[in-house]
């Protein structure tokens, strides 16, 4: 067996449907590779989704379910844990493969050995309706993008290491550790992409591996995903403290705005200022409303000095929450 895909799910059969359809349709030899869907506790039909699938498709798919909700980390570890490829290609399950995915990811293995992950390219999906809000953050991420790559693409620095659509060497993940389980939704692949990078793994761009995301966002859902960063980042720094500066940790790759590349003390501003806004979340609410009137009329000095705002106190909040987390233990 050459390759195992692993698809961490929880609740989105309809689209989890897509990602599975699209992998029974790669020019690879099916019998060269497996899928594995790991249910992180799913309550919406997805079980019986995928063992109708198993039935129905005659593919290597296999299915694990997750009695409690553990996260993403959990759920590709038992996934890594049950493979029976030389390769684990993890993807998302918001993510619709290219019919060559599979056999482009072999062959960048083939081309450059195991000690190497292959970061394939993930487009957004045609189909994806762009609101005004998501093409002010249309830099969801530079692993969409080729050309706003700006390393060697034959050894990207960590941060790149990103789980909607990359393959590495199973025996690399195992001799790393696998994913932290200690991480919320956030940073957990990039803390392996640290520790497998350390370990002298290269990561290599393969822009033939193409993938499609559907990831629609909102301004509610990206408040929530810096509120995550924030904790991520604070648990990632406590557990490599040889990372001096925060810019050599983070590099604003999925569109969040990460200002703990500041200096302590700016750090420590930073949360003062925050705690104040706590206590006055009418502020919050009014930048909220401010950044969509700002777009919607295209005046980019206001939507971007709110955005900031909002962005930055989300971030330090989840910091802070983290922080309190720590000091109850």
């Amino acid at each position: 067996m050459k390759l195992t895909i692993v698809i961490p799910t929880y609740n989105r059969k309809e689209i989890l449907k897509k990602c599975l359809n699209a992998l029974f349709r790669q020019t690879y030899p099916k019998s060269e590779y497996e899928i594995i869907v790991v249910d992180d506790g799913s309550t919406d039909g997805t079980e019986e989704l995928v063992k109708s699938m198993m039935n129905n498709f005659n593919y290597r798919l296999r299915y694990y379910k997750l009695q409690h909700r553990r996260g993403p980390a959990a759920a590709r570890n038992l996934g890594v844990k049950y493979a029976s490829g030389k390769i684990c290609l993890f993807l998302d399950d918001d993510v619709e493969a290219s019919e060559w995915v599979v056999e482009e990811h072999v062959n960048c293995h083939k081309k450059f050995g195991n000690n190497v992950a292959c970061l394939g390219y993930t487009k957004c999906h045609p189909a994806l309706e762009f609101t005004p809000f998501m093409k002010y953050i249309s830099n969801i991420g530079p692993y969409l993008d080729p050309s706003s790559i700006k390393d060697n693409l034959e050894d990207l620095p960590f941060n790149y290491f990103v789980t909607a659509n990359i393959s590495v060497s199973r025996t690399r993940l195992l001799e790393a550790g696998l994913f932290d389980e200690d991480f919320y939704p956030a940073y957990e692949d990039e803390e392996l992409g640290y520790r497998l990078k350390q370990r002298g793994l290269k990561i290599i761009f393969g822009h033939k591996a193409v993938a499609y995301h559907s990831h629609p966002i909102d301004l509610n859902k990206y408040c929530k995903r810096q509120f995550n960063v924030g904790r991520a980042v604070l648990i990632f720094y406590r557990k490599h403290p040889e990372i001096k500066k925060f810019e050599e940790m983070v590099k604003n790759k999925d569109g969040t705005i990460v200002v703990l590349k500041s200096n302590r003390s700016k750090i420590e501003k930073l949360k003062e200022i925050t705690k104040c806004m706590l206590s006055n979340k009418l502020t919050i609410f009014l930048l909220k409303k401010l950044i969509t009137f700002f777009i919607s009329i295209r005046l980019k000095i206001g939507y971007r000095f709110c955005f900031n705002l909002v962005a930055r106190y989300y971030l330090v909040k989840g910091l802070l929450a983290e922080e309190n987390k720590e000091k109850r233990r």
